[in-house]
C-alpha cells in the first residue's frame, strides 16, 4: 500500500544522506565532542562542520550559533536568558498565533508575575503592525514573534518588527522554526538578535535544536 506523508511541517524524515553521516557518529565517532583526547576531537570536528554549515544556511557567524536538544528548549532559553538581561522590565510581546513552545512560555510567565502583551492577526492572519507599534515602548523587555506559521503558512514581515523593536531598543526574538531551509533567512541582515530553529524541520535529525545569538542582543 502507498502511503502520502502530508505533515512535513510538524517533521520531515530524514534525508538518506543525514542517515548516513549520523550513522558514523553513532557508531564510529560516538566520543563526547568535548573532551580533549583524539576520540573526542573527532567527534568535535563533527559538531563544527554542522555549525559551520547552519552558519551559511542563516548567514550569521559560526559562533553565533548554538545547539540544545530540540526548538521548545532553544525558544524556553532565549526568551528567559533575555528577561534576566533586561530586568527590571517586565513587559513581553509576542503574537495570537505563535507556537505551543512560545505560548505556554509566555503563559507561565504570567503566572510568575510578567506582563504579556499578544498582538493580533486579521482574517488572512496577517499581523497587525499598527498595534505592535503602540505596544513597543522603553518598559518592554523583548519581543517574540515566528517567522512563518505552522499551520497558516503566513510569513510576519521580519525586518519591518526588527526596524519597530529596535526604534525603541528592545530585542527581538524570532521562533524561525518554520522558516529555515524553506525559505531563504538572512538573520544577520534582517537584524534579528536571537533565533530559534530546528533541523528535523528540513530533513536534519531529530532530537536537537538551534539557536542563534547575535552580540547586540547582550549590549
Amino acid at each position: 500500500m502507498r502511503v502520502t506523508y502530508l505533515d512535513n511541517n510538524a517533521t520531515t524524515q530524514p534525508a538518506p544522506e543525514v542517515v548516513e553521516v549520523m550513522n558514523q557518529y553513532l557508531t564510529e565517532y560516538w566520543s563526547n565532542p568535548s573532551s580533549a583526547h583524539r576520540f573526542g576531537q573527532m567527534a568535535r570536528r563533527g559538531v563544527d562542520i554542522a555549525r559551520q554549515q547552519l552558519a551559511e544556511l542563516v548567514h550569521v557567524d559560526p559562533n553565533d550559533i548554538w545547539f540544545a536538544g530540540g526548538g521548545t528548549e532553544v525558544v524556553n532559553t532565549h526568551i528567559r536568558t533575555l528577561l534576566s538581561w533586561r530586568a527590571p522590565r517586565r513587559k513581553i510581546i509576542t503574537s495570537t498565533v505563535e507556537h505551543s513552545a512560545t505560548r505556554e512560555l509566555t503563559m507561565q510567565l504570567e503566572k510568575e508575575g510578567y506582563e504579556v502583551v499578544r498582538i493580533e492577526v486579521d482574517r488572512q492572519g496577517e499581523l497587525d503592525i499598527v498595534q505592535l507599534i503602540n505596544h513597543v515602548d522603553d518598559q518592554t523587555a523583548l519581543v517574540s514573534m515566528m517567522w512563518a506559521n505552522n499551520e497558516t503558512g503566513v510569513i510576519f514581515p521580519i525586518d519591518q518588527i526588527v526596524a519597530i523593536c529596535h526604534g525603541s531598543g528592545v530585542p527581538f526574538h524570532t521562533d524561525a522554526t518554520q522558516a529555515v531551509g524553506k525559505i531563504d533567512v538572512d538573520f544577520a541582515s534582517v537584524g534579528v538578535d536571537c533565533a530559534t530553529f530546528a533541523p528535523h524541520k528540513f530533513h536534519g535529525p531529530k532530537g536537537i535544536g538551534g539557536g542563534i545569538h547575535s552580540q547586540r542582543a547582550s549590549d
